[in-house]
């Protein structure tokens, strides 16, 4: 009863990027938000971000090295992970033509490599809703500048 799942939950996986777990770094972004953001179910208790707001600025700074570490490695589900945060804009500026660069990176990865990435077509027409077809198109020529080599 004394242990704060959500908080024991993202202390651990903070670790865990900071000592390069590949999963861990890639997924970081999207498992740690979710407890920093929802409920605890079992206690009731609100989210970590309104019961620890310091937890906040720890979050953004986790989840920006993960990313950037995953993309390092080329990993597909990476570029789709950096493709929400960009949509979402709440590590970096939310920038729609980007988030749907990036999401076409992972697109393309996966296809070279062979890798189904779940929600990938979710998160291309989340981007592509705020776009007209010169955005569209803009985003398509950005998304190979975009890759690391």
């Amino acid at each position: 009863p004394d242990v704060d799942s959500q908080m024991e939950a993202v202390i651990w996986m903070s670790e865990a990027v900071r000592l390069g777990h590949e999963v861990a770094e890639v997924q970081f972004y999207e498992k740690a938000m979710g407890f920093m953001l929802r409920s605890d179910q079992t206690t009731n208790s609100p989210p970590l971000a309104l019961r620890h707001p310091e937890l906040v600025a720890d979050f953004k700074i986790t989840a920006r090295l993960g990313l950037a570490r995953a993309l390092e490695k080329g990993h597909p589900e990476a570029f789709l992970a950096k493709s929400r945060a960009v949509l979402e804009g709440l590590i970096y500026k939310k920038d729609p033509v980007l988030a749907y660069a990036w999401a076409r990176v992972a697109e393309q990865e996966a296809a070279s490599n062979h890798v189904l990435l779940r929600d990938l077509d979710r998160w291309k027409q989340q981007a592509a809703r705020y776009l007209d077809q010169e955005q569209i198109a803009e985003a398509e020529q950005l998304a190979p500048e975009l890759k690391v080599p």
